[in-house]
């Protein structure tokens, strides 16, 4: 994956004081992450709380990626703190899951750190410690450890209470009392043990952002506990795996010798959530246009967000009056998935509209009517469907799912498209995009109908322009 944003219609974005940003989420032990691809802006902090609250929380922290102008990776954290998830994240997305090496700059970090892919596809980054052991403290009963844009508090007591919020409001009494609220970003490590496996409960602030969450995975919590262990143990520890809240495993490994500690490593499994572009635009709520991935995705905004019954709303009211059923619905976003693209519009957890491109090849319908046009087959996609839910129409949301999906299409290929005759808001927004009505190419759809007062048989013209 490019780490780079896109420029689309850049310049009219730009007089209409409308941003994108391109973004991924991963889940890295299951604290999940978003990446913005590209610089980050002055207002980092915005950023991140659009994403979190596009997400509902989901998300539990933001950063952006970009390669400088020496081709280094790097990584900025919305509030300028280290992540060793993220790390590994970045590292993964770089090399796009395949086994290798990779050197990145990390904020909260002075040095260039080293991450990557293993051999069986975890991923892995270096973290930021300090040779000195002296920057381990043992402190009323608890560790504090120092990292480089971090310090954490590892404690082994129980506190007492399973609530998350509760554990929050604990763990930054405890923060306060040895000040170290005061730094970047700082933690609660709570550890815990049931049948010899260890198990840590992290609670992260983050000052500059002023976040605080009980997180599901922490990567640097975990390498805070693997240097308490490796002193405990007065030698070096190998990829002892920490059980995190999200029921998944880190695996730590710190190198100590009679120098100090000389490296610290984490890894482990990684999967991606989700990828799109976070749409701002000047006096309207912002939303996101995110890509199906999966079909664990799909099975998602079929079964939870409606993506059915919103297809059967758009196409079947004026100027369709269309009936799908169902289990029709289902087949043709399953075939967009496995064959093409789809792209969901959406605002936090609402759908607004969906849009979806599969190669004319595939299309077995329309094969004949691109023949008689003189269409090249092979270097066209054809745009299947755009369909806008009624509330959101006239907000440029359409608009802007069929330039995020034109910007998807690979270069030198034609868009094709049909639509009813006679629907003049959607020939004048494909116009707008570039395509050219194909004189004379029409064909008769018949289908069954939602109003019985209309023809079961309409009629379709057919568009094209070059990507």
């Amino acid at each position: 994956m490019k780490i780079e944003q896109r420029n689309i219609s850049k310049e009219n974005m730009q007089n209409n004081g409308d941003v994108r940003y391109d973004y991924t989420c991963w889940r890295p032990g299951g604290n999940d992450t978003a990446l913005i691809l590209g610089e980050p802006p002055l207002d980092r902090k915005s950023i991140n709380d659009e994403i979190m609250k596009q997400y509902s929380n989901q998300v539990e922290q933001v950063g952006f990626v970009y390669v400088d102008e020496s081709g280094t990776l790097n990584l900025q954290m919305a509030g300028g703190e280290f992540c060793g998830n993220a790390t590994r994240s970045a590292s993964y997305m770089s090399l796009e899951g395949k086994s290798g090496i990779i050197p990145i700059k990390v904020s909260g970090v002075k040095d260039l750190l080293v991450a990557g892919v293993t051999e069986n596809g975890e991923a892995f980054a270096q973290m930021p410690i300090y040779p000195d052991i002296d920057k381990v403290k043992f402190v009323k009963d608890d560790y504090v450890v120092e990292m480089e844009g971090i310090k954490h508090r590892v404690t082994f007591k129980n506190p007492k209470t399973s609530s998350p919020e509760d554990l929050k409001k604990l763990s930054l009494q405890m923060l306060k009392e040895n000040g170290l609220d005061k730094g970047l970003a700082s933690g609660v490590i709570w550890v815990s043990e049931k049948n010899g496996q260890l198990r840590i409960d992290p609670v992260v602030y983050v000052r500059n952002i002023d976040t605080c969450f009980y997180e599901t995975a922490c990567g640097s919590g975990t390498t805070a506990l693997g240097q308490v262990l490796a002193l405990k143990s007065g030698g070096s520890i190998k990829e002892i795996p920490i059980l995190q809240p999200s029921g998944e495993i880190i695996k730590v490994s710190i190198e100590l010798g009679l120098d100090g500690f000389s490296l610290a490593k984490i890894q482990g499994p990684i999967k991606q959530l989700a990828e799109g572009t976070l749409v701002l635009e000047k006096n309207r709520d912002p939303y996101r246009i995110e890509s199906v991935l999966t079909s664990e995705q799909l099975d998602l905004y079929f079964d939870q967000k409606g993506l059915g019954q919103l297809y059967a709303e758009v196409f079947g009211n004026s100027p369709y009056w269309e009936y799908f059923s169902p289990a029709e619905i289902k087949i043709f976003f399953e075939e967009y998935l496995t064959q093409g693209i789809i792209l969901l519009a959406l605002k936090e957890s609402d759908l607004l509209a969906f849009a979806s491109a599969i190669p004319l090849a595939n299309e077995s319908s329309l094969l004949s009517m691109a023949q008689q046009a003189a269409i090249p087959i092979d270097n066209s996609t054809y745009i299947a469907e755009l369909g806008v839910r009624v509330e959101s129409r006239r907000k440029k949301i359409g608009l802007t799912l069929m330039e995020e999906l034109l910007a998807r299409l690979p270069t030198n290929m034609n868009a094709f498209l049909r639509t009813v005759k006679g629907n003049e808001p959607a020939i004048k927004l494909y116009q707008g995009l570039g395509f050219e009505i194909i004189p004379g190419l029409e064909q008769n759809v018949t289908r069954p109908r939602t109003n019985l007062n209309v023809s079961k048989t309409d009629t379709r013209i057919f568009m094209i322009r070059s990507i």
